[in-house]
């Protein structure tokens, strides 16, 4: 909703002096990821004008602010100077700076944004006067009124409007996530079906693993967790790639090989930056080890392998969201957010952990303070595995594991971290552990029967939901330089091999497979997350367009210098 759109009819002037004046004297708050500032959330034209031109100067690098910088910079634009000068706007910001309490400045800016979200949602039509209404004349009840909304918080207002739409979608909503029927019904249809198409979708890396979970089939939620450090962000970095990217080069032929697999693919960190997974990728791609790519140093032909690997990249739907501070809604916003703007059915989120923001989250929504960890934890993963039914995509996710994983002599869910309960909700489960002293003796007596690759590490495989296979051991060759696995060979808890066929990518794709995307109803909030880490650049607007009508309703649309754009 544009700035020319709006109309401020709910405003607290002091919480917007304050903001500025705070603004003025602490320019870096505009880096602050605790603080969401908008032009939008200034209710008349002269703040919204020195909001603009405060954060223009910030964002050239100004550690200080003065009014004679604002003076200055404002000349530039003879619009928006008279409407400063017609305000004396020196001796405004001078008399400002005197008043602003920078001790309550997360009060006046809490105070501002509630303002500045009872206007959004009045704009957009909902009736704001359950929770405040300015034209109450009795003098208690606009008292009481007051009072019940100065204790409500941000959240608390969009939770109030979150409970109508809630109301009405459970009312008219044809979608939900209830399933019922009787035992008979489409029984037959089904087995027409699945001897058309079989239940398999897109190949994993591993010809072994598709084979086991029947490959990436959409609406099912994966987890491989492992110890820190272990691979599991780089094999995400391999899965994530391969499944994006349709041609790899193969080292064993030397030549480029076309898969013919190009889906776009989302990978969610909460670590990494994307130079660090670019890397990764290139590495996969080209089969040129990531430390000949980070030192800059190649051996013959492996320069062109990785250019080669960069313009793939540039020409697949392969997508990087970095998120360190996040709830539950964050991930479920940016998911949303890739499925409907960019067609994005499969998934990788680096790995499942709380956070302050994900308990305060938790304690906000079932108003009960002191949650667990394996509490919010379970409500996380229950979330994602409700993302998968319902937008019917695939989710490769992970967790962290216990201390007790390098001594342990089973690998199954009682090494995650935090949460147990977690698998419950899964439909494959299973530990990536580097090769421990209690597999080398299994290892050496498989090597002796001519399996030439000697593994790496182990999968343990401790839950598939719709599978033949449970609770064995899938060993692997993983290179960590180059992203890359090869299987060795798979066998029960006690070592006895166990007969896994490899499925290969031309058996996939001699599949028809329904990728057809369900409509949800579900909006979501583009200012929640970043699409890719945006270059800092410098945002000049033009100013003259602004037309002047008179001190209250100016245009102002071409003057935001909004920070969320940077």
């Amino acid at each position: 909703m544009g700035i020319n759109n709006i109309n401020h009819r709910y405003a607290d002037k002091m919480a917007e002096m304050q903001v500025l004046g705070c603004l003025i004297k602490d320019p870096v708050l505009f880096s602050d990821s605790k603080y969401k500032f908008n032009i939008e959330d200034f209710s008349d034209q002269f703040h919204r004008i020195l909001f603009g031109a405060i954060e223009n100067i910030a964002i050239n690098g100004a550690q200080s602010i003065s009014y004679m910088d604002i003076d200055q910079f404002l000349k530039t634009y003879p619009t928006q100077y008279k409407v400063f000068s017609d305000n004396q706007g020196p001796d405004y910001i001078t008399q400002m700076l005197e008043l602003v309490d920078e001790k309550n400045r997360d009060y006046y800016y809490k105070r501002m944004k509630k303002m500045s979200v009872l206007n959004d949602f009045d704009n957009r039509g909902f009736d704001v006067t359950p929770i405040y209404d300015d034209q109450i004349l009795d003098p208690v009840k606009a008292s009481e009124m007051q009072k019940n909304f100065d204790k409500m918080s941000v959240e608390d207002v969009i939770l109030h409007f979150e409970t109508q739409l809630t109301q009405v979608k459970e009312k008219f909503s044809m979608s939900s996530d209830m399933a019922q029927g009787a035992a008979g019904d489409g029984a037959l249809e089904l087995i027409d079906k699945l001897k058309e198409v079989p239940e398999m979708g897109l190949p994993f890396t591993s010809p072994k693993l598709t084979t086991i979970y029947r490959g990436m089939i959409l609406g099912k939620l994966c987890i491989e967790s492992s110890g820190s450090g272990v691979g599991k962000t780089r094999r995400q970095a391999e899965l994530s790639c391969r499944t994006a990217v349709g041609e790899y080069y193969d080292t064993t032929k030397c030549k480029w090989v076309k898969t013919d697999i190009h889906e776009p693919v989302l990978l969610i960190s909460i670590e990494l930056e994307l130079s660090e997974i670019q890397t990764m990728w290139m590495s996969c791609i080209s089969g040129v080890p990531e430390h000949h790519i980070l030192d800059g140093r190649y051996e013959k032909g492996e320069e062109e392998r990785v250019r080669k690997a960069a313009t793939l990249m540039a020409g697949a739907q392969l997508y990087f969201v970095r998120i360190s501070d996040y709830n539950m809604d964050d991930i479920e916003n940016i998911i949303k957010k890739y499925y409907q703007m960019y067609g994005v059915q499969y998934f990788f989120y680096d790995y499942l952990a709380s956070s302050i923001k994900i308990l305060a989250e938790g304690a906000s929504k079932t108003r009960i303070s002191g949650l667990r960890e394996d509490q919010i934890l379970l409500m996380f993963i229950t979330r994602l595995k409700e993302l998968c039914i319902r937008l019917n995509i695939f989710i490769w996710t992970a967790t962290q594991l216990s201390g007790e994983w390098k001594s342990a002599k089973e690998a199954d869910q009682q090494l995650l971290r935090g949460a147990k309960a977690i698998s419950d909700k899964v439909d494959n489960g299973a530990i990536l552990l580097p090769v421990r002293e209690a597999d080398k003796q299994v290892i050496a007596a498989h090597v002796a029967k001519g399996f030439e690759l000697e593994p790496t590490h182990v999968i343990h495989i401790y839950k598939v939901r719709r599978g033949r296979f449970n609770n064995i051991r899938l060993y692997i060759h993983f290179d960590r330089a180059t992203c890359r696995t090869t299987d060795c060979f798979v066998t029960n808890n006690e070592g006895v091999i166990v007969d896994v066929n490899d499925t290969n990518v031309e058996y996939i794709l001699d599949q028809t497979v329904d990728n057809t995307k369900p409509e949800i109803e579900t909006l979501v909030d583009d200012t929640a997350v970043e699409v890719k880490p945006k270059e800092i650049k410098e945002t000049k607007e033009k100013l003259e367009d602004i037309s002047i009508k008179d001190s209250e309703d100016i245009s102002i649309k071409d003057f935001q210098f909004n920070v969320q754009d940077y």
